[in-house]
């Protein structure tokens, strides 16, 4: 009995219809698709939302309760409910106001894109001084028609939330830092 030697053809990469094409796709194919799996979800364990966004402490005269008072209205006249026969303010103590709040602001291409957001906004009172608080932020998503939480990450149009939710609380802060006036109308 004789053996011959067999010529082993070295395998056809070059037409994505073979089997070894087919085979080699796979084989690399595959620890690819899990690492980038891999690398993907270490990403979105990084991911963080924007939960809640601080004024800065302003300085006002009275007493906290004088200026939890001058917040309130403050708030009353900045703010919006968001919804038809919503109640604003949700919960009041001596120092504290605690409001609902929903805005629209513009973000992305030149400011084309509305998006629709929802906050609690907390007004803290201390001897002369206060300051005003974004908490429960959350934005609309017209594509999955639901409400998320405001991403910190590139591309997601924060920073312009952000400026938004700063100048609610800036003019808050300067309607509450004038004393109020009463005059005979």
């Amino acid at each position: 009995m004789r053996l011959r030697a067999a010529r082993v053809q070295p395998p056809d990469l070059s037409d994505p219809g073979t089997g070894d094409y087919m085979f080699l796709k796979l084989t690399i194919g595959a620890p690819f698709v899990a690492l980038v799996l891999c690398c993907n979800s270490a990403q979105a364990a990084k991911v963080e939302y924007l939960e809640r966004l601080d004024s800065q402490v302003y300085e006002a005269s009275g007493t906290p309760a004088e200026i939890a008072s001058r917040g309130k209205l403050c708030m009353s006249q900045v703010l919006s409910a968001g919804s038809v026969g919503g109640e604003l303010i949700i919960s009041e103590a001596p120092d504290t106001i605690v409001a609902r709040n929903a805005l629209e602001y513009s973000s992305g291409l030149g400011g084309l894109v509305k998006w629709q957001m929802r906050t609690r906004v907390v007004f803290e009172a201390r001897d002369g001084r206060f300051r005003v608080s974004h908490t429960n932020i959350e934005r609309y998503d017209d594509y999955g028609k639901r409400w998320t939480g405001l991403g910190l990450w590139k591309g997601s149009g924060h920073e312009d939330a952000e400026s938004a939710l700063q100048s609610q609380s800036a003019e808050i802060a300067k309607c509450a830092m004038t004393p109020t006036t009463k005059s005979d109308w």
